[in-house]
């Protein structure tokens, strides 16, 4: 009692019960912010996929068959249908902006690298940065070099159909059936994958009989190839092996066009980003 007001003194004991409970608690507000990342990060891959789908197809799903199939991944990752159709229509009312850099490399190569969250000075930076650190070799270029390339339809399917791993041969004859201009065999993070380059008013039919024919298809578009590709000496091989490893750590960078032999590089310039 003091000053006519008793005081209580209650202890607190920390049994090993209650730090597990505090444990458990800030296990689940981790797993909640994991999970809440995790579907952010879902979303921003939806949105660039939906980008290059629209931008390949167009933004009407009745005449792109890519953009049903994409709903139905919005609805598989727990997007609802109005959260795809407030995706679209963003995509169509908001300009695509894409900053485009083109640069010299080892043995005449030439690049065009492009972004579509870049600006023009920051994809600059990014390249001029990257060179420095590579020892140089490298240059920017203000020269247009898109005439020296030709849109090509481009798919990129899985090795495995069904049960089976096709080899390149098996692959070879199947593109011939289906009237491909060239097929290639590549790995990505262990796993198999073939590439389809066809004449572009090939792509439309050829995509369908390739899906057709069961393939898992992880990419699809109309790319820039070059028409006359040339062939990289020894010690450019490196360095340009070091260049694409730079792209690849950088998610900003969206595509990469190179007047280079397909697999004269032993890694592509930027990992398999699934569009359809």
């Amino acid at each position: 009692m003091r000053g006519g007001t008793m005081l209580h003194r209650r202890w607190l004991w920390m049994s090993s019960h209650f730090m597990k409970g505090h444990s458990k608690w800030d296990n689940i507000k981790d797993t909640k912010f994991a999970a809440m990342v995790n579907k952010t990060k879902t979303a921003e891959q939806l949105m660039a996929k939906m980008k290059r789908i629209v931008r390949t197809g167009g933004p009407d799903p009745k005449f792109n068959k890519d953009l049903v199939q994409l709903q139905l991944e919005y609805r598989n990752a727990n997007f609802s249908d109005d959260t795809f159709q407030r995706a679209l229509k963003n995509v169509q009312l908001q300009p695509q902006k894409t900053s485009k850099v083109s640069v010299r490399g080892p043995s005449g190569s030439i690049f065009i690298i492009e972004s579509e969250s870049l600006s023009q000075k920051k994809l600059q930076d990014f390249l001029v940065t990257s060179s420095d650190k590579l020892g140089g070799g490298f240059q920017l270029s203000k020269n247009d070099y898109t005439r020296t390339f030709e849109e090509k339809g481009v798919i990129i399917v899985s090795a495995v159909r069904g049960d089976k791993t096709l080899s390149l041969d098996e692959m070879e004859e199947i593109c011939i059936e289906l009237n491909c201009d060239d097929v290639s065999e590549f790995k990505e993070d262990g796993e198999v994958f073939y590439e389809l380059i066809c004449v572009r008013n090939r792509f439309t039919p050829l995509l369908d009989a390739v899906k057709g024919q069961g393939f898992s298809v992880k990419y699809s578009t109309l790319e820039l190839r070059p028409v006359d590709a040339i062939e990289i000496e020894r010690d450019g091989i490196a360095k340009i092996t070091e260049l694409y490893q730079a792209l690849r750590e950088n998610e900003n960078i969206t595509q990469v066009y190179a007047n280079i032999r397909p697999n004269s590089i032993p890694v592509r310039p930027l990992r398999v980003k699934s569009s359809s």
